[in-house]
């Protein structure tokens, strides 16, 4: 008897390990499918998910009392910037700037110069 619970167990384990062997050469299989024969498809279909570009405008809220009543808001202004010491010609640069902001030249060099 003890004969044959002995080829039982072993029966079972070749089962076991002939199932497992199974087991992972399907997954290895499925590997080789995924990331060698069907690379191109999977990595063009990859490349139009990651690489899409969404414009949205940075809106913020309004800004409420607790009674619901405003208190502020966001509006939309146009904004200007000059770095005057990366301008090599600052007469110059005032002459352009002056006609887009309304200010007179003279007066638009003397904020850009340097305190």
């Amino acid at each position: 008897m003890r004969k044959n619970g002995h080829q039982r167990s072993r029966q079972r384990l070749r089962l076991f390990a002939w199932a497992w062997i199974l087991g992972f050469s399907v997954l290895a299989t499925r590997l080789v499918q995924l990331s060698v024969v069907a690379q191109s498809k999977y990595r063009k279909r990859a490349l139009l998910q990651h690489k899409r570009e969404v414009r949205q405008a940075p809106g913020r809220g309004s800004i409420l009392d607790r009674n619901g009543e405003l208190l502020g808001i966001s509006i939309d202004v146009d904004s200007i910037f000059a770095a005057p010491s990366s301008m090599q010609d600052l007469p110059k640069a005032a002459l352009l700037l002056a006609g887009a902001l309304g200010r007179t030249p003279a007066r638009l060099e003397k904020s850009l110069r340097p305190t």
